[in-house]
């Protein structure tokens, strides 16, 4: 295979309903830096009810049942 020979590659306009550019966070989210100055981190709260699930086991198994 020979890049751009064997297949022809045609640019086109975007359709109806494409995007260009697309936002992948909420309003919630927070976008942070890392230590590498191209990479970044999405902080996001956790909701209260995975919170509280994630409390529940240790506290069952702290009072031994």
């Amino acid at each position: 295979m020979r890049p751009e020979e064997d297949i022809e590659i045609e640019f086109t306009k975007l359709r109806p309903g494409e995007n260009l550019y697309e936002e992948l966070t909420q309003d919630i989210e927070v976008v942070a830096p890392t230590l590498h100055p191209k990479i970044a981190r999405l902080v996001c709260p956790a909701p209260r009810q995975q919170r509280s699930g994630l409390r529940r086991p240790a506290q069952v198994r702290l009072r031994g049942e």
